[in-house]
């Protein structure tokens, strides 16, 4: 459980992954709330897929996983999301997510050219 804090200016994202998933090592994280947070001018930097840098406040595995690490039970509600790069929320390879609620304000798209 992740709530009712505040986030300020941090580099990166709110990364819900298993630290190997891909290759089929380790837990596969389930059963996660984010929920009443406040998130400011978080991760403020370019989509960058081959630097494994993410450009989302809350991301919830990677786009290169293999379905087999599918992440489930997941809940992200009532956060608001001021100023993030590209879309605020991504989900990859994962199943019963559950979004409600959150408030995506000014989301900046940074071009990494």
């Amino acid at each position: 459980v992740f709530e009712n804090n505040v986030v300020n200016r941090a580099g990166s994202s709110s990364s819900i992954r298993s630290t190997q998933a891909s290759q089929n090592e380790g837990g596969v994280p389930r059963g996660i709330v984010v929920s009443n947070n406040i998130f400011y001018n978080v991760s403020m930097t370019p989509l960058d897929l081959t630097n494994d840098v993410s450009a989302h406040v809350v991301e919830i595995g990677t786009p290169w996983e293999q379905p087999s690490a599918t992440y489930n039970n997941i809940t992200v509600f009532n956060n608001t999301m001021e100023n993030p790069s590209s879309s605020g929320i991504a989900v990859w390879t994962a199943s019963s997510v559950t979004l409600d609620g959150n408030t995506i304000i000014n989301p900046v798209y940074i071009d990494m050219v």
